[in-house]
């Protein structure tokens, strides 16, 4: 047994909006695949999320949740669009309440990167900011399935922010969710908007950063407004190659576009209700807090939805959404002001990845250096916080991770250091904070360095459903399965003993146990 961390800041308490958590381990976004089939939340995630949240005090943050049919579609993936998925969420945000914890609900929209199949199945379009494909395999799938990806019209932006976003704020704060967080990474929808690499639009929509990042901004200003800042969080991959994005090697440098949406973040207050922002991040905001979440936390990283709009990669607008910094950022900031005032600015935070190409993000080798983008982001939430709309927490994906994937240490590139120095509130770090296990010396050196980190762990949260007790007393790890991710069954997701104890069940009855929905 080595020792363990109880004596460093990850054991000291941090507020987080309106909240104080014991501990700033933190339960990242960690898709499973174990909603049922009309992506209500199941059975199976009410043990999942409630033995992740028996240490009093934790944050607890939702797996990438869709916030409408037309968001992407894949099998087995929780959305938060209708009253059934509030009616189960809220169910899993009342057991960890009841453990003490607090609980975020992430939204994403998928885009480019959705499933043709299955949106062809349901008469959905493959929809992005540009007709663009992540690569040329996905091309093939998509004409193969009859279902080409079409560039958004305007009209359909407003539609998602004002309807779509806005009903998602909403259901979670109704579901019980403490925060919301926009997903706006890893070459995902709003990622697509925010990169030119994806967004080659001339409308309101692409062409300059502000354009660009409009949808992301008018999605924090109508979240904002609807459940307030303080719940509000995004998340943001300035780096992030994943999924086709170019982050630095985009036309306009990650560090461009992301210092943009950053300083709109900071700055926005009470901006007027607009789009996809209004009506589907607000609802799903509020859904969240009546699911009984204690955070909603805005997944604008990954190449997801607000993450594409960020980055140049993705978002080559030329209206109010796109082209410059400012645009590109704007529906990031505009969903942050939005659910600042819907559910306060102390139960939101948002999720950001400036170095993730996951999902054809191109950080550093977009045509904006992610620095600038994620800047002027974080500035933008700063000002914000300084008149009074402090978000709960900036969560960060750390350069260590692609996606799901690791990056072997000479190939990692950038480092979310300049994030700290223009972000004053609490900060979430994630992304292989166990390599070095057990010595786990660069976790202490980041929670150890002032009183506002949290760090977070995701993988590992898999395997050890006690993982806060098993780091604060330096007890050994159980392996996680990465196999058993994405399966469809119990068995590899609540099959997981705590430290020292057995648990006892029929493998191959786990294997067919499929999950139920919980309402």
């Amino acid at each position: 047994m080595t020792a363990g961390l109880e004596q460093s800041n990850l054991f000291k308490p941090i507020i987080v909006g309106k909240n104080t958590l014991d501990q700033r381990v933190v339960f990242a976004p960690t898709t499973r695949f174990r909603a049922v089939d009309d992506h209500t939340p199941s059975d199976l995630m009410l043990q999942y999320y409630s033995d992740r949240a028996q240490a009093p005090g934790s944050l607890i943050i939702t797996e990438a949740t869709f916030i409408s049919p037309r968001a992407g579609l894949y099998p087995n993936i929780p959305g938060i669009w209708n009253d059934k998925h509030v009616q189960g969420w809220k169910k899993i945000t009342d057991a960890v309440h009841a453990k003490g914890s607090y609980m975020a609900c992430q939204v994403m929209f998928l885009g480019r990167v959705g499933s043709p199949e299955l949106l062809k199945k349901h008469g959905l379009d493959l929809i992005s900011p540009s007709a663009i494909y992540k690569c040329e395999e996905s091309k093939k799938a998509a004409e193969a399935a009859g279902n080409p990806v079409r560039a958004l019209t305007e009209e359909e932006i407003k539609g998602i922010i004002y309807e779509d976003y806005k009903n998602a704020a909403i259901n979670a704060m109704e579901a019980g969710f403490d925060y919301v967080e926009i997903h706006s990474a890893h070459g995902y929808m709003l990622d697509q908007f925010l990169q030119p690499a994806t967004n080659q639009r001339t409308d309101n929509y692409g062409g300059s950063i502000e354009k660009r990042a409009r949808i992301v901004l008018e999605i924090i200003d109508l979240l904002s407004d609807t459940i307030g800042a303080e719940k509000l969080a995004i998340r943001l991959s300035p780096w992030a190659k994943f999924q086709g994005m170019k982050a630095e090697q985009d036309t306009v440098h990650p560090i461009t576009t992301f210092s943009y949406i950053v300083n709109e973040l900071q700055k926005r207050a009470n901006n007027e209700i607009k789009g996809i922002i209004y009506e589907d991040y607000k609802n799903a905001a509020i859904n969240a807090m009546e699911a009984g979440f204690d955070y909603v936390e805005i997944h604008s990283a990954h190449g997801y939805m607000l993450d594409q709009f960020l980055q140049p990669a993705t978002n080559q607008r030329t209206d109010n959404y796109g082209g410059s910094i400012e645009k590109r950022a704007r529906i990031v900031l505009e969903i942050i002001d939005l659910l600042s005032d819907t559910i306060g600015a102390e139960k939101l935070a948002i999720r950001l990845s400036p170095w993730a190409k996951f999902q054809g993000m191109k950080a550093e080798e977009d045509t904006v250096h992610p620095i600038t983008t994620f800047s002027y982001i974080v500035n933008e939430l700063q000002k914000r916080a300084n008149n009074g709309k402090q978000l709960a927490y900036l969560s960060l994906v750390e350069p260590r991770v692609q996606g799901i994937f690791d990056v072997n240490a000479s190939d990692i590139v950038g480092s979310n250091d300049f994030i700290k120095k223009l972000w004053k509130g609490a900060i979430l770090h994630s992304g292989n904070y166990t390599y070095d296990s057990p010595e786990f010396k660069l976790l202490k050196a980041d929670v150890n360095v002032d009183n506002r980190t949290m760090i977070g762990f995701s993988r590992y949260f898999t395997s050890n459903p006690d993982l806060i007790e098993r780091l604060k007393k330096g007890l050994e790890l159980t392996p996680y399965v990465r196999s058993l991710f994405y399966a469809t069954n119990n068995y590899g997701y609540n099959t997981f003993a705590n430290y020292g104890k057995e648990l006892q069940f029929d493998l191959k009855a786990e294997e067919k146990r499929r999950p139920v929905s919980l309402i």
